[in-house]
């Protein structure tokens, strides 16, 4: 029992899970502001990919496709296809069209996800915690590096598909890849404001390799808690929309709100220890 309770203080991942819910249960009133600016984002994303220029992209794509079935050259390459004089105002306007999204769900993305985590270190932390304007300011440098790396791999992910053929099809070293960068990218947010820019995604990946037994378990309890209810929401689909509404506002929400806290809590405790 005592071998036990050694490994459970020495581990940041075990001694740092019944104190996230503790934050939590002292300032639950406090819990909804996080979880409403993260609505708040996912509603503008979707507003700016799914009702704004979403559709102007695929239209102009539409568009694309029309004019390329009507090259007369049977024996031309795609990139002679693609680049034609007819195709390439197109392309330009596609091209402008998702380099202005991509800035628009950087800015938003910066704006509401950094609120949400600068009150996530608020709840989590008992220390005075920096303003938000300084917040901010950090969070926008160090995630440049992060939003850069999604972009990169949505572009791999996306040539992928488009070269199989299969919209779906992610080969399981994506899948890997991805889960590494959420894994990352949470050890990275939790060291803010301390720590940020560049220095702060080197840290990150010195944490997450080199003490990987302390700090992954917290992840994968993260995981395992975010399959669960995903696969309540999956079930409830089929019940009710209004059900399955209910559950991503009332458990999934707060689940990413608490997610943050122990994220937060963990790296926390790594610091502590002076590693």
């Amino acid at each position: 029992m005592q071998f036990i309770k050694k490994i459970i203080r020495q581990n940041y991942s075990l001694n740092s899970f019944i104190p996230s819910f503790r934050r939590i249960k002292e300032r639950y009133i406090e819990l909804p502001i996080p979880i409403l600016s993260d609505i708040l984002f996912l509603v503008l994303y979707g507003f700016i990919v799914i009702g704004l220029i979403g559709p102007l992209v695929s239209n102009q794509m539409f568009n694309l496709g029309i004019e390329l079935t009507k090259t007369e050259s049977q024996s031309a390459t795609l990139s002679e296809i693609i680049f034609q004089e007819s195709a390439r105002p197109m392309l330009i306007k596609v091209a402008l069209l998702v380099i202005l999204m991509i800035i628009l769900i950087y800015i938003l993305y910066c704006l509401f996800e950094g609120f949400s985590w600068w009150y996530s270190c608020k709840i989590a932390s008992t220390r005075e915690q920096a303003e938000f304007s300084d917040y901010l300011n950090v969070f926008y440098k160090t995630n440049f590096y992060w939003y850069s790396l999604a972009i990169i791999y949505n572009i791999i992910a996306f040539a992928g598909d488009f070269l199989s053929g299969q919209e779906q099809a992610q080969s399981t070293f994506m899948t890997l890849a991805f889960f590494i960068f959420l894994y990352l990218a949470a050890i990275s947010y939790s060291m803010l404001p301390g720590i940020y820019g560049f220095a702060n995604i080197k840290k990150a990946f010195s944490i997450g390799i080199r003490d990987i037994m302390h700090v992954l378990p917290a992840f994968i309890i993260i995981a395992v808690i975010f399959l669960v209810i995903n696969l309540i929401m999956y079930y409830s689909i089929g019940i009710s929309n209004i059900l399955f509404l209910m559950i991503g506002v009332f458990m999934l929400m707060p689940a990413i709100s608490w997610a943050r806290i122990y994220s937060i809590l963990v790296v926390q405790a790594h610091s502590k220890a002076g590693k």
